[in-house]
């Protein structure tokens, strides 16, 4: 059995979804390990296949409060069984 993020970022390279981790570089193990979120820009032509490849995965869409939402970024929440923590990504669609 693989970690959330192993089994997200797995599936998106065999499909080749353009993305890449950005911004706080420096806490990506966090990130994976549900401690932090993580930012991932995805390439405006995926964004439809990456959302439908988080959500059969168990990620779910969730909105925070509308003073702190940004254009172009999406956030996804998903339960790590193996950790036993949730995997929060920050999907930026644009920059």
């Amino acid at each position: 059995m693989q970690r959330l993020a192993d089994r997200l970022f797995e599936t998106l390279n065999v499909v080749g979804v353009q993305y890449c981790h950005w911004k706080s570089v420096d806490k990506l193990e966090d990130g994976l390990a549900g401690k932090t979120d993580l930012d991932i820009l995805v390439g405006r032509q995926d964004a439809g296949i990456f959302k439908h490849i988080g959500m059969s995965l168990g990620f779910c869409p969730f909105v925070s409060e509308r003073w702190r939402e940004y254009p172009g970024v999406e956030h996804l929440i998903g339960y790590d069984a193996i950790l036993r923590r949730l995997i929060h990504l920050h999907v930026h669609y644009q920059l």
